[in-house]
């Protein structure tokens, strides 16, 4: 019987253990947190731009903006930068109510879409959260992401 019970208790902790182990890699689908040297070379990039809205890049802007507001409810206050563009790579900078969800929904939003090819492929986003949910107070630092 003991042995019975030693079995039963090795599958229910192996299927505990796969089971955390997916849920970790659903969550890195929607951008993986950058490392020390992915944000030592993204804020190198981002200091040398003088004018990121230049040329066709507020037009890629706004079409990241729209896909990610299409899926945010309009009652929620949160604002998108841009941040970086060239030929290769695109990043914004979000600032949002310290939510989560809504988080996790910006994030996806903005790896996830179905881009057109105008977009680059290599996507960078920084994300901060509001103190107050009306978008006033401090911006607090929450994740810095990309999304390969």
């Amino acid at each position: 019987m003991k042995k019975v019970f030693k079995v039963l208790f090795i599958i229910g902790l192996n299927f505990i253990i796969l089971s955390c182990k997916s849920i970790d890699r659903n969550k890195n689908s929607c951008g993986i947190e950058m490392n020390e040297i992915d944000i030592m070379n993204f804020n190198k990039k981002s200091e040398n731009i003088k004018d990121v809205y230049e040329g066709n890049t507020y037009e890629l802007y706004e079409i990241i903006n729209d896909s990610i507001r299409k899926k945010i409810s309009d009652t929620i206050e949160f604002e998108i930068f841009l941040s970086y563009s060239d030929n290769d790579e695109i990043a914004i900078t979000v600032h949002c109510p310290k939510n989560q969800e809504l988080m996790n929904q910006i994030r996806c939003s903005y790896f996830n879409s179905k881009y057109n090819s105008e977009i680059p492929s290599k996507k960078y986003l920084i994300l901060y959260s509001y103190t107050n949910l009306d978008g006033s107070g401090d911006s607090n630092f929450e994740h810095s992401l990309k999304n390969n």
